[in-house]
């Protein structure tokens, strides 16, 4: 599998995170890559996650050339800031399930989480929701 995963800027709840480490261990064995944005807020605590299960070889950072919501994560597979929607087309193409978790429970699919949702789905990427209380969808 290659993990995408994305996530609010303000950041996971308890619950979100319950069932995040929980994906994460029933499919570590399947996992082969792990990427996401560098971005404050959901991304950074995913990337925390991932550091504490010792996920850390796996994953690959793909920061913004934006600085203002980066969360600067540390790894040994950081690669060159891109612009949006460089990066988009990016983790698109070089992923195979995508994780999200949003912060609030109405698609507007024209922003946030939601519009990548709706990329990876017109792509037929598996895609796996965990709402603020801890449900999970997938798609």
């Amino acid at each position: 599998m290659k993990l995408w995963f994305i996530g609010s800027i303000i950041g996971m709840t308890t619950k979100q995170k319950e069932q995040v480490k929980l994906f994460l261990t029933e499919n570590i064995d399947k996992i082969e890559i792990i990427r996401h944005g560098d971005t404050v807020g959901a991304e950074y605590e995913f990337h925390s996650i991932c550091y504490d299960m010792d996920l850390l070889n796996k994953i690959y950072i793909h920061p913004l050339n934006n600085r203002t919501k980066r969360a600067l994560c540390k790894g040994p597979n950081i690669l060159e800031p891109l612009n949006f929607e460089q990066r988009r087309k990016i983790l698109l193409d070089n992923s195979n399930y995508l994780l999200a978790t949003v912060s609030n429970y109405v698609d507007n699919s024209r922003k946030d989480c939601w519009s990548l949702i709706h990329m990876a789905k017109d792509r037929n990427i598996p895609v796996l929701i965990v709402f603020p209380n801890g449900v999970v969808s997938k798609e």
